[in-house]
């Protein structure tokens, strides 16, 4: 293949940690290349990848396909660690086949078919042999279409979300340039979450949103939404363990340290990170005051086994004193932003969750295309004409 040549600015290798669990594409931690690139490196928008190893104890995402995105700045390149699926059947709507391979069953056989104990591998050979019911060409061809609208009202979405927040931090650099500095503590003081004891099945799986550092780190953006495990109403009454109203702001300070988020509803977390409750009016600059900090304190997190934050380390933190009454035109701002950001981030959950709910029930004819778009039009009220449309 002849080389072409491709610059770091505009070559993005993409890698299994580029999958989301479930399928589909996340950023991750972007990795350029610089220099000659043979032509088959090069993907193409809409090319479908499969990821062949997977590092996760639990193999989230071995064996999870992937939709090439476009993208008006670089092209996305291939590597060895990544499979891409060529569709040759007439017969096969492609569009269909992606989310078919997003489907439990598949997960389930590319698991237990696994080889490898800490880097978990799969192969051309056995993906090929995985088998499903293939239903006529104009019904793969419908459902597709579907999935498609919701998947790309999710991605833009999440676009939006991207601009939304890079607007957000340049209106804070802006306003606080110059300002003066003051200590984190004065505007909001940390507090340290805590974990109910595992053997007391009481206070676990209830009502009330438990994150650890995992789901904080899982958080793709801005916001965490959803977290893994829950705790019980029992648990969430006692001081260590009881949430954070919406609005407030986790720092993660063992193990990977300096993730900064906000929670957009009450939301209880582990002791390996520090919440921070916002005064009205300030969720928005108080989370980007910490992300501000995060660099001063990463530098003085220590450990011999993982880096850690303290409690010390964080009243030491200064942030711009832009808290009060003579910065409200920043903070008008900052919050018309937010209150977009969160929307549109609680519509991605709802339209996500639909979606989900909806693939297995139309792969296996338990509703039709019909029932499903009233479905989706009910999760998002602009999908059914965008269907209509495609």
């Amino acid at each position: 293949m002849k080389p072409v040549q491709l610059s770091g600015a505009s070559s993005y290798l993409l890698t299994p940690g580029n999958f989301s669990p479930n399928g589909g594409f996340q950023e991750g931690k972007p990795r350029f290349f610089d220099g000659p690139i043979r032509s088959d490196f090069v993907l193409e928008p809409g090319e479908i990848l499969i990821s062949m190893t997977d590092l996760s104890r639990n193999i989230d995402t071995l064996g999870s396909p992937m939709i090439v995105p476009e993208h008006d700045r670089w092209k996305y390149l291939h590597n060895q660690r990544l499979g891409k699926l060529v569709v040759k059947s007439e017969n096969v709507d492609p569009s269909w086949l992606y989310h078919r391979l997003r489907m439990a069953d598949y997960r389930h056989y590319i698991a237990a078919t696994s080889t490898g104990t800490t880097v978990h591998h799969t192969s051309p050979s056995t993906i090929s042999e995985f088998e499903f019911r293939l239903p006529p060409m104009p019904i793969q061809s419908v459902i597709g279409r579907l999935l498609r609208v919701l998947d790309d009202k999710i991605a833009a979405n999440s676009h939006t979300v991207k601009m939304a927040l890079q607007l957000q931090l340049a209106v804070w650099q802006t306003h606080t340039e110059n300002a003066d500095l003051i200590p984190l503590v004065e505007v909001a003081g940390p507090v340290l979450g805590g974990t109910p004891p595992r053997k007391d099945e009481a206070s676990w799986n209830g009502g009330h949103k438990w994150a650890s550092v995992a789901d904080i780190t899982a958080s793709p953006r801005s916001h965490l939404l959803t977290t893994v495990e829950t705790i019980s109403d029992v648990a969430a009454k006692k001081k260590r363990f009881s949430p954070l109203p919406a609005g407030s702001v986790l720092l993660s300070a063992r193990g990977t340290v300096g993730r900064v988020v906000s929670i957009v509803g009450p939301t209880s977390f582990n002791q390996s990170a520090y919440g921070f409750e916002a005064k009205p009016g300030f969720d928005a600059a108080l989370r980007l005051a910490v992300m501000s900090a995060v660099k001063e304190l990463r530098a003085k997190s220590h450990g011999s086994v993982f880096s850690t934050i303290t409690k010390t380390q964080i009243q030491e933190a200064l942030v711009p004193s832009v808290f009060s009454d003579h910065a409200q035109p920043l903070h008008r701002k900052l919050n018309t932003l937010e209150d977009l950001i969160v929307a549109l981030e609680r519509e991605n959950l709802i339209l996500a969750k639909t979606r989900d709910e909806l693939l297995p029930l139309l792969m296996s004819g338990k509703i039709t295309v019909k029932e499903a778009e009233q479905e989706a039009t009910a999760a998002g009220p602009d999908i059914a004409g965008e269907e209509s449309e495609a």
